[in-house]
Parts: structure tokens; sequence; C-alpha cells
């Protein structure tokens, strides 16, 4: 694999769901997500729940920046209509092998430090590390 982009996941403000939809609301969106992911992904691919509401998906074989743009933008909005009928709203963090590390866990922080920044940037938006490196 020559390329690759880790994304790392989050709902915002995913508490509210359950509190004004209950918890199986939140459950059916936890499950709804987790499903397309799955979909989005092929068998060379990683999508894992790896927490409450977060979320990796590792999507290799893109082949330079713009597809990579596109691919988030894809996904960005395929997610954003996991809540069917209820409003949803998420964050993402992006980091892209093997520009911004060779190893997973180089990859896992810095797709985590750019959702970080997404997250106390107003949430409900996707950024990829290399726009963020050095803001922080």
């Amino acid at each position: 694999m020559e390329n690759g982009l880790l994304f790392s996941i989050d709902l915002d403000d995913f508490r509210e769901v359950n509190d004004t939809y209950g918890y199986p609301a939140g459950d059916e969106l936890l499950k709804n997500l987790g499903e397309l992911l799955l979909d989005r992904s092929c068998a060379a691919d990683v999508a894992a729940r790896i927490g409450g509401d977060e979320f990796l998906l590792f999507l290799g074989n893109v082949p330079d920046g713009r597809a990579a743009y596109d691919q988030a933008l894809q996904l960005y909005g395929a997610c954003m209509g996991a809540g069917g009928e209820r409003p949803v709203s998420m964050s993402m963090g992006i980091a892209c092998y093997p520009g911004d590390g060779a190893a997973y866990e180089e990859l896992a922080a810095r797709a985590d430090e750019a959702l970080y920044v997404s997250k106390h940037s107003g949430k409900q938006c996707f950024l990829f590390y290399e726009d963020i490196s050095g803001m922080w």
C-alpha cells in the first residue's frame, strides 16, 4: 500500500442524543454509524469502534491529496446521515499515511490531534493533521 487515510471520528454531544431520544435511539445511531463505516471500507481497510462514541477508519490506496479530500468529504456527508430522521453532528480528524506517520501509533496520535482541534474549533467539521500541524 502506498497511501492511506486514518479517520478518527467522534459524535458531537452524543449525550444529548441519549437524553433527548433515549438510549435505544443512541444505540441505534452507534450501530448505524458502525455499519456505514464497514460499508465504506473494503477487505484491506480497517473499521473499529474504539470506545463510547468514537470510531476509527483506515482507508488504503488513496492516490493523492485531492482523492483524500474527496474521500473525507464523502465519508463526512455519509456519516452525518447515520442518524436518519434525527440530527447528527460529528467531528473528524484525519492523518495521511505515510506522510503523517508510518506506524499506527503515529497515525492514531496525529488523527486524534486533528480531531481535538476539530472539536475545539466549533465541532461539526473534519480537519487533516497537515492543516493543523503548527497551530497548537
